[in-house]
């Protein structure tokens, strides 16, 4: 590929392989055994964040303008929806996608049916990182607003946030990462603090 590698991914028994370019403006989809891509398929933006299914079945793109969503044997997208996307979780089957927004402030959650979004949420600044459960029953998502967030697949009602603002006045939440049942989820900031929680917004010593 030409240009910088921005996000790359990797089924769990390492059939298919799958990258995102920044600067190409194009997703790539590879099989373990040589270096010519399965297929290719051009962007209309900048790759900034990719991921494939566990089994390999499915991968999901951001792009600094749209949103795609594809069944890995085919380069044409199953939808795409047009937003920035900044980051993006899947659950362990791709029933649920779960979209960090960036700039737009939003959260979206998708179903791997419809490119229609099952519900969004809008914070207060940009969005910077998502978190979905194996399952996809639980969804952390982090914002510029220094908040955590945390939701149920059902609803965009917030079950419960906290703010990042513990030891400094001036942190900002930067990355979540959810446990696989949902029950824990972690979170960094731009100060170099990990804080972790409980599903029920309890933090952990």
């Amino acid at each position: 590929m030409d240009g910088a590698v921005h996000s790359l991914d990797i089924s769990n028994n390492g059939e298919r392989i799958v990258i995102g370019g920044l600067t190409s403006e194009e997703i790539i989809v590879l099989g373990k055994h040589n270096n010519t891509p399965l297929w290719t398929y051009s962007t209309s933006g900048s790759v900034e964040t990719i991921q494939i299914t566990f089994d390999g079945k499915y991968l999901a793109a951001g792009t600094n303008n749209k949103i795609y969503f594809f069944d890995t044997n085919s380069s044409n997208p199953l939808w795409t929806y047009s937003s920035p996307a900044e980051n993006l979780d899947m659950s362990d089957n791709a029933d649920y996608i779960v979209v960090a927004g960036s700039h737009t402030d939003k959260v979206y959650l998708f179903s791997k049916f419809s490119g229609n979004p099952l519900w969004i949420y809008e914070a207060d600044d940009r969005v910077n990182d998502v978190s979905i459960s194996f399952d996809g029953n639980y969804i952390s998502a982090v914002s510029n607003d220094d908040y955590i967030y945390f939701f149920e697949k059902s609803s965009n009602e917030v079950l419960w946030s906290q703010s990042c603002e513990m030891e400094t006045g001036d942190e900002n939440c930067w990355s979540t990462s959810l446990s696989g049942d949902g029950k824990y989820l972690a979170v960094g900031t731009n100060e170099g603090n990990l804080y972790v929680y409980n599903n029920y917004g309890v933090s952990r010593p």
